[in-house]
Parts: structure tokens; C-alpha cells; sequence
């Protein structure tokens, strides 16, 4: 008879029941709830409200154009650092190519009127002086403000002036967002369903926030890439067009009702959401701003229906100004916590190449590949017209 071998093991003994903790745990099923949640699912405010509120802009070209006029300047000063007396006619003004003859000039400090007759260079010559008021003595940078012209009968009508359009362009940005797949992952059960399928969802997620982010930070730039040197293009965001033209830095100063109100004054005036228009414009800004606005009390902050705006439910204090709509934005984090953009959506467009707007491009890897590789491409960009429209917020206390 042969030789059989004793066992060597020494198997673990289980005294009475056998409770869950002395099942082997590769033996159990996890319990996974058939859905992958997300962090900030719903990063692109702007970038939403930009394509509900106006129509997208298809561009065939990468650098893209768009033309702003400014309203014809009114005001002035005068130059001439020993001013000028009641009686004098010759007067040098900083700009004299905003003058015109026959144009009547108010003088705010001294309310005095004045009849343009001719106009050479920077010089003004006066038909009268006192026009309706009393003559005042000029100061050097007394500001002088037109407010329209008188025409004798029989008049000729003068010179037509005008102001020059201003060409400005931006380019458009190529955003992808690549993820590939195994041949082996396309065919494994899981739970929360098929990893193509999540991971598909999570990626547009993710790339509509860079999308986002290109829309509120990006700089309109153009060089050559290294690899491969092929022309390469970034569009300018919010930032790159509003920081130097209406940005107030509070810098320590208070963020409250008050000096909000007073940053309105400059903030709504421009534009057609400004003073002149519909009077409402957007804060997008961090929860530290929303926080502040929140604490100046609830009878200044309203509820706003749904259908109001777009489907979106947001808040909105009104002023004096026009009405802010409030934006709790959650991509302004970290260190932009203290940032804010006041948007007039009149003066925004989201701008995409044609055949190039957001879409997934399917199976675009190796064929040799043993899986697939999708991506998630956008060639798209901002347009900003007036700059001035909008403002920039920065400085909040933490």
C-alpha cells in the first residue's frame, strides 16, 4: 500500500456561530450603490448662461474679429495752468478734436455757459461767453461738458464728425480631454455600470470645466508649440479683457451694502445691462461673497423664479443702479475666493470654430490597441465687447 502524506494546514477552529467576521472576506459581496457621484458636477455657470442667454457665435477662423464704437466723448478740460479771466475767448482745452463749432460748453463749477464759434487744434475760439449765465473766471482743469449745439437760422450745417469703429479680436482655444479603455475594462461587470459609460459622463464633467476656466482666466495668446511646432492658440477669458478696465481691489476696505452700492455707480454704467439699459448685470463670485451679501440682511437679497432666469436658481439684491444677479460660483476657490466678476451678459458671446463645438470623438486610438481611446474636443473662445460693461472684484478679507 502507498504512502499518503499527513496534512500540513492547521485550519482555524470556529467555536459556536459563525458570525460575518469569520467569513474570509474575499467571500462577500460588496454592496456598491449603482451610481459614481461627483464633485462639482456643474462648474460652467458662465459658460452656461453664455449659450442660453444669446446666440453662439460659429466663426471660421481661429483668429476671430468683432467691432465696438464708443459713445462720442462730451467732456473735457481746460488747459492753461494760469486759467483764463471772465472776459477771455481764446481757450486751449486738453482734447480740442472733441469740440465742434456752434457747440455749447457747461462748466460745472461755475455753471457758466459757453458758444463754441471755431474750433483750431486744441484751441477753442468763444462766440460767447456767459451764454444765458454770468461769465466766471476759467481755472486750469475746470471740466467742461457739452451739451449740444445752437444753429443760427439760415445756417450751413457745419462739419459732420463722427467716431471710428474699433476692430478687436481673440482667438479660439483647443480644449481635449482624452481617456482610453482596456480591451479587458470594456468587458468586466461593475457596479455603477459600465466604465466607458461613467468615466464618459465623469470626463464631461471635467471638460466643460476647463472650458470654464479658459472662458474666466484665459489669456488671448498665439505661438508655436514645441511638439508638434504647429501654430498654438489660447483665448482671452473675462480677466484678460476686465482687469485693467473696471476693477475695484478692495484691499482691506469692508465689503458691505454701502461701498457695493457706491461700486455700482462705475460697475452698471456702461452698457446695455447698465444704467442706460436694462439695468441688471451678474455677480459670479465665491461663497465668501455670497456669505457677506448675505449678512447685510434677507430684505436685500430676493429669491428670483426659475423662469426668470433661464431655468437657474439664483438671487438678486437690487439698488438704486439696476439689479445684481447672484451666482454662487464654485470654481472660484483657493485663492480666487477673494474674486468676482460683475458680467453684463448683453456683452459676452461663447464663440466655437466651425465643425469644432464641443463633441466626443470616438475610437480615435491605435487600431492595434487592445481597447479604445475616446476624447472630448472644443475649439472655442469668448467675445467681449466693452470692456467696460463688466468689472472685476478682488481683495475680499478672508
Amino acid at each position: 500500500m502507498g504512502l499518503f502524506a499527513e496534512p500540513t494546514f492547521s485550519p482555524t477552529i470556529i467555536s459556536g456561530a459563525r458570525d460575518t467576521a469569520d467569513v474570509v472576506s474575499g467571500r462577500i459581496k460588496p454592496d456598491y450603490a449603482d451610481e459614481i457621484f461627483s464633485y462639482q458636477p456643474n462648474g460652467n455657470a458662465v459658460a452656461l448662461l453664455l449659450v442660453k442667454a444669446r446666440a453662439k457665435r460659429k466663426v471660421s477662423q481661429y483668429q476671430y474679429y468683432f467691432l465696438q464704437k464708443d459713445r462720442f466723448p462730451y467732456r473735457d478740460k481746460v488747459n492753461l495752468g494760469a486759467g483764463y479771466d471772465a472776459d477771455d475767448t481764446s481757450i486751449v482745452v486738453d482734447n480740442g478734436g472733441r469740440f465742434y463749432a456752434r457747440c455749447i460748453v457747461f462748466v460745472p463749477r461755475t455753471l457758466e455757459r459757453l458758444l463754441v464759434q471755431s474750433v483750431s487744434s486744441n484751441t477753442l475760439t468763444i462766440e460767447q461767453r456767459g451764454l444765458g449765465s454770468t461769465a466766471q473766471p476759467l481755472l486750469d482743469n475746470d471740466e467742461l461738458v457739452i451739451i449740444g449745439d445752437a444753429y443760427p437760422e439760415n445756417a450751413d450745417a457745419g462739419t459732420a464728425i463722427s467716431v471710428q469703429e474699433t476692430s478687436v479680436f481673440n482667438y479660439t482655444q483647443t480644449i481635449r480631454t482624452p481617456f482610453a479603455f482596456s480591451g479587458r475594462n470594456m468587458n468586466t461587470d461593475m457596479f455603477g455600470g459600465p466604465d466607458m459609460k461613467t468615466e464618459e459622463k465623469w470626463q464631461t464633467s471635467e471638460h466643460t470645466q476647463k472650458i470654464e476656466k479658459a472662458i474666466l482666466w484665459g489669456a488671448r495668446a498665439t505661438w508655436t508649440a514645441a511638439s508638434p511646432a504647429t501654430p498654438n492658440t489660447s483665448t482671452g477669458g473675462l480677466h484678460y479683457w476686465v482687469k485693467d478696465q473696471n476693477e475695484w481691489n478692495l484691499n482691506g476696505i469692508p465689503f458691505n451694502h454701502k461701498n457695493f452700492v457706491e461700486y455700482l455707480e462705475y460697475g452698471m454704467y456702461y452698457g446695455r445691462g447698465g444704467r442706460f439699459g436694462t439695468r441688471t448685470k451678474w455677480l459670479f463670485g465665491s461663497s465668501a461673497y455670497m456669505t457677506q451679501i448675505e449678512s447685510w440682511g434677507h430684505d436685500l437679497v430676493r429669491l428670483v423664479p426659475s423662469n426668470e432666469v433661464l431655468g437657474l436658481k439664483v438671487k438678486k439684491i437690487q439698488t438704486t443702479h439696476g439689479d445684481v444677479m447672484l451666482v454662487d460660483h464654485p470654481l472660484f476657490e483657493g485663492e480666487n475666493r477673494s474674486k468676482a466678476f460683475l458680467i453684463d451678459m448683453n456683452h459676452l458671446r461663447y464663440v466655437f470654430h466651425q465643425g469644432r463645438d464641443t463633441q466626443l470623438r470616438r475610437d480615435i486610438g491605435t487600431p492595434s490597441t487592445d481597447g479604445k481611446t475616446h476624447e472630448i474636443l472644443t475649439d472655442c473662445g469668448l467675445e467681449v465687447t466693452l470692456p467696460l460693461a463688466h468689472g472685476f472684484l478682488d481683495g475680499l478679507a478672508a
